[in-house]
């Protein structure tokens, strides 16, 4: 559900004790995996669970609090971006589909070819295996991402934001006073965290009061709702 923002990854959660207190951190996998391997791809990317959690519920009652308040106008709006958002990504994915489509044709064709050299004795058997294994290969890999573009295009054709059901929950949970796994799930998609930077006109050393971080928290069939641009 937590994202490393800058690599992509999964960001982990570890407890650290010291002083007989644990606290737990998020840190961003791939980090933690190369550096075992002495190889500083990405970077750490540490960050409080108790904070994160706070940022979220806040999130979330922010987000319910607009939407009971603000149906009517909640509703045309998640219509509104929906329909923009699901044009775009129709359209990406139905180009790249088509691509594959062409290349699985073209690949098709250059192995009748080979069978076709190799049975008149144009090509020798080595380069015959040689050729027909990278094309089979590369036919698989296209055969199986076409597969998953097809389901990807049809879910986006069938779904539409129901901004009914959300107004629903939100008015079950409008008076959320805790963040559970079961709330988690239920409201969020997920969060992406970038590095810490420090502030632009701090010169002094990173510390907790001079830097600052991008949190991103993406809620479940609404994306990254923000209150402050519905208003």
């Amino acid at each position: 559900m937590i994202w490393c923002e800058d690599c992509g990854s999964k960001l982990t959660l570890f407890r650290n004790k010291q002083d007989d207190i644990t606290k737990h951190f998020y840190v961003c996998s791939h980090y933690r995996q190369a550096l075992k391997r002495f190889n500083q791809s990405c970077t750490r990317h540490s960050t409080r669970r108790d904070e994160i959690e706070t940022l979220v519920l806040t999130k979330i009652r922010e987000v319910l609090k607009y939407v009971c308040e603000n149906k009517e106008e909640f509703i045309k709006k998640v219509n509104q971006r929906s329909n923009v958002e699901s044009q775009k990504s129709l359209k990406a994915k139905t180009s790249i589909l088509q691509k594959a489509d062409r290349r699985i044709s073209e690949i098709e064709q250059i192995t009748s070819k080979l069978y076709e050299d190799y049975a008149l004795a144009k090509i020798s058997e080595d380069k015959f295996q040689k050729f027909t294994l990278k094309y089979e290969t590369e036919q698989e890999g296209l055969v199986s991402e076409t597969a998953a573009l097809r389901m990807e295009i049809e879910e986006i054709k069938t779904k539409t934001a129901n901004a009914e059901h959300f107004i629903s929950l939100a008015e079950e949970h409008m008076n959320l006073s805790e963040l559970t796994s079961e709330i988690a799930r239920l409201f969020i998609e997920k969060i992406t965290i970038s590095e810490v930077v420090n502030n632009p006109d701090s010169n002094t050393r990173k510390t907790r009061k001079n830097c600052s971080r991008d949190v991103h928290i993406f809620l479940n069939g609404l994306g990254e709702f923000k209150v402050e641009e519905m208003r």
